[in-house]
């Protein structure tokens, strides 16, 4: 039988802490209300300096048998360092990252290649690329992401069945996320966009695609167009970016929303 699974997601920006628990379906899920991790004090345990004290209820609650419990970790370096120090005083607990794979796609010029460098940036880590014909392949090591790009798709036929097919076979290599990458000046969304992403969901209900903003420097547009997008395709998450700080006439538009493309793919990664 395998071990209990117990996921932990740390936010540096908000300084909080979730937890999830592997079920019998294979989904992962939040821990059921009544849990002892479901009280307000933990999710500030790692930020208050009390990862042992988190750990010691885990064990408590979760290393309950011979199998053990496996923690899934995500979050920065320095705190996965101080859960892997104070973890081997634990007999039957063990520590891994959380490894997330993700697929950008959307039409040329959409944003996709500043949304990757945001990311990066955001996450204070070098780039780490390879071209490899129909998309770019990105690895972060140490936060356990990898991101493949797929090079920017004109909406022939031909064009988004490749699309569609190279996304296919990342889905069935593990991929937990899937960004959609619309350009704020255009403000619409096509038909053929709307019927790929509707595709893929329909085809893998694990999959959830999450339309991303980019280049959004006025705030009313992004989010009339964010209301368009869930008017097309159903109630949603719609991320609003600007992976770049941008210099206009009336000044500088600071970067923003690179916080929650991270924390969307801590969420969908497993």
């Amino acid at each position: 039988m395998d071990s209990n699974k117990i996921k932990i997601n740390y936010d540096p920006i908000e300084r909080s802490t979730s937890f999830q628990f592997l079920g019998d379906n294979g989904q992962w899920g939040d821990v059921y209300e009544g849990s002892d991790l479901s009280r307000k004090k933990y999710s500030t345990a790692i930020a208050d300096g009390r990862i042992g004290e988190l750990l010691q209820i885990i064990n408590d609650n979760y290393n309950v048998d011979e199998n053990g419990v496996k923690i899934i970790f995500s979050g920065t370096d320095e705190v996965f360092n101080e859960v892997r120090s104070v973890i081997k005083e634990y007999e039957g607990m063990t520590l891994e990252r959380c490894n997330s794979k993700v697929v950008v796609v959307g039409k040329r010029n959409s944003g996709k290649t500043y949304l990757v460098e945001g990311i990066f940036d955001f996450l204070e880590r070098k780039i780490c690329a390879a071209d490899k014909g129909g998309y770019i392949e990105y690895l972060d090591v140490q936060d356990g992401i990898s991101i493949y790009e797929i090079k920017g798709i004109d909406l022939g036929l031909e064009n988004v069945d490749k699309a569609y097919s190279f996304l296919e076979n990342r889905i069935r290599e593990g991929v937990t996320t899937v960004f959609y990458c619309l350009f704020a000046k255009s403000g619409k969304i096509e038909e053929t966009e709307i019927s790929f992403i509707k595709k893929v969901e329909s085809e893998y209900a694990d999959i959830n695609v999450i339309p991303v903003i980019t280049g959004c420097v006025d705030e009313k547009r992004g989010s009339d167009f964010a209301h368009e997008i869930i008017d097309e395709l159903g109630d949603r998450d719609v991320v609003l970016t600007l992976a770049k700080e941008m210099n206009t006439r009336v000044g500088v538009i600071q970067k923003f929303g690179m916080d929650k493309v991270i924390k969307k793919i801590s969420e969908e990664g497993a």
